[in-house]
């Protein structure tokens, strides 16, 4: 239904496949459209009623029972409470009035804990008349749409591509900007030029992609059978940025990311069907505290087994440069943190001579990843599945083990998850002690307890 205010620069799911790469590094979102996640990367958003009554039990469970089976079904959010407002400040205050035009005050979650921020009538008093359908249908119709609106959706037909001569962009009083992810769709629930009004509370299939992008896949019993494992990708603020705004594409699956200093790291949930080789894509614009905007891309494939579960992280080579390579990293849970597929940007490398990897196979097995010091500049690091690192020095030519990988020695530390350790020898009988972030970071420990970077662990060079 209408916006009662119009919103402008909100968290919008207006969407066009053919553009999202250029347009997202022009759109700085509204943060306080977007509700925010646990670190689970669930949603979760209190429900109040403003004023209800034994006489409208019945319409408020449609209400409920319409927003379950849609926007929580497909999604990763969960609608709770569904009691009497508490004066908590928090949440979506629905108020009943049977007189008014039903509406939401404004977008997302910038009518948190905001009195009357969505109106609803269960009797259609007033202008407004449920015509030609049953009142539970209408009631279902309405909930559906305007807790699209709750969850931060702006009007589809408001889209400038969209064409809808009968509705034209600024009739409903909904924003315009914002960054697309879905072609323009006909049987939006949010879109008043469908010929099935409001999709008879339905949501379209591109409705889903768009919801899922933004909050996340809602997993359901049949995900986790046939050996599919859960996964998560997530996306963490670097200590110099104010706010990102990054789409990723793994496969099929898309994920759009809002972070900012308030909500500084979001995750979303997913499931690899098929074990082989996925392609992905990254775009992203950030702006940083020294005043710049900085704007990232990378494409690449990984390697993925449907039975693991896995931790994606985003990478970034050079975080200080104004245009930023990333990259996706692909962690396997289950050996407590172990690097198994990192993601190779596309770029065309020197083909090696025959039989150049020979001397990196240990046990019949390559190595899995590469490990760079800082500080060993003609070492290169190279870890294997079971755990050992060989280091290759290239001015001698000789290669060897120097170490295996440990529990974490320290504990987690300014933001930072450690994932595993390793002990180097460096002589007379002393040791350096090196941490492997979650992400892959490379971390020495000094005599005086002070950390220092040293490195990355990426995919192997050759």
């Amino acid at each position: 239904m209408r916006l009662v205010t119009s919103i402008l620069a909100t968290l919008l799911l207006l969407f066009t496949s053919d553009c999202i790469y250029s347009q997202i590094q022009y759109v700085n979102m509204e943060t306080t459209s977007k509700w925010t996640q646990d670190f689970k990367g669930i949603t979760t958003i209190k429900v109040y009623w403003e004023n209800p009554s034994p006489e409208n039990y019945t319409q408020r469970q449609w209400v409920q029972e319409a927003v379950q089976q849609t926007w929580s079904k497909y999604a990763n959010i969960d609608f709770t409470g569904w009691e009497p407002y508490d004066n908590s400040g928090t949440g979506i205050r629905i108020y009943i009035d049977d007189y008014a035009w039903p509406h939401t005050a404004s977008l997302g979650r910038q009518i948190e804990g905001m009195y009357q921020g969505m109106v609803l009538s269960f009797n259609f008093l007033g202008n407004f008349k449920c015509n030609g359908h049953s009142a539970e249908y209408c009631i279902k119709a309405i909930a559906v749409h305007e807790f699209g609106h709750a969850l931060g959706i702006a009007h589809e037909q408001e889209r400038t591509d969209c064409g809808c001569t009968e509705h034209p962009p600024g009739e409903g009083g909904g924003a315009t900007g914002g960054y697309y992810a879905t072609p323009c769709d006909i049987h939006s629930v949010m879109n008043y030029c469908n010929p099935v009004w409001n999709n008879a509370g339905q949501l379209s299939q591109y409705d889903i992609e768009g919801i899922q992008a933004v909050y996340g896949t809602r997993k359901t019993p049949e995900d986790f059978g046939n050996n599919i494992a859960l996964s998560s990708a997530s996306d963490k603020l670097g200590e110099d940025q104010v706010w990102e705004n990054m789409y990723l594409t793994i496969g099929n699956q898309q994920f759009i990311y809002n972070i900012n200093q308030n909500n500084p790291e979001e995750i979303k949930t997913f499931t690899f069907t098929t074990t082989g080789t996925y392609d992905y894509k990254l775009s992203s614009t950030s702006y940083h505290k020294d005043g710049q905007t900085h704007y990232g891309s990378g494409s690449g494939t990984i390697q993925i087994d449907k039975t693991k579960k896995y931790k994606i992280d985003i990478l970034a080579r050079n975080p200080t440069d104004i245009n930023v390579e990333l990259l996706v990293k692909a962690t396997d849970v289950a050996s407590d943190g172990a690097v198994v597929a990192q993601g190779r940007n596309e770029e065309r490398k020197p083909d090696l001579p025959a039989g150049s990897l020979d001397k990196f196979i240990r046990n019949g097995q390559k190595p899995i990843s590469l490990l760079k010091l800082d500080n060993a500049d003609n070492e290169k690091f190279y870890i294997y599945s079971d755990g050992a690192i060989m280091v290759f020095n290239n001015v001698n030519n000789t290669f060897f083990e120097c170490a295996q990988k440990q529990a974490p020695v320290y504990k987690d530390w300014n933001g930072r998850t450690w994932a595993w350790s390793f002990y180097r020898n460096i002589g007379n009988n002393q040791q350096e002690t090196y941490t492997v972030s979650t992400t892959g970071e490379v971390w020495s420990m000094s005599s005086t307890g002070v950390f220092t970077q040293y490195g990355l662990v990426t995919d192997p060079d050759f």
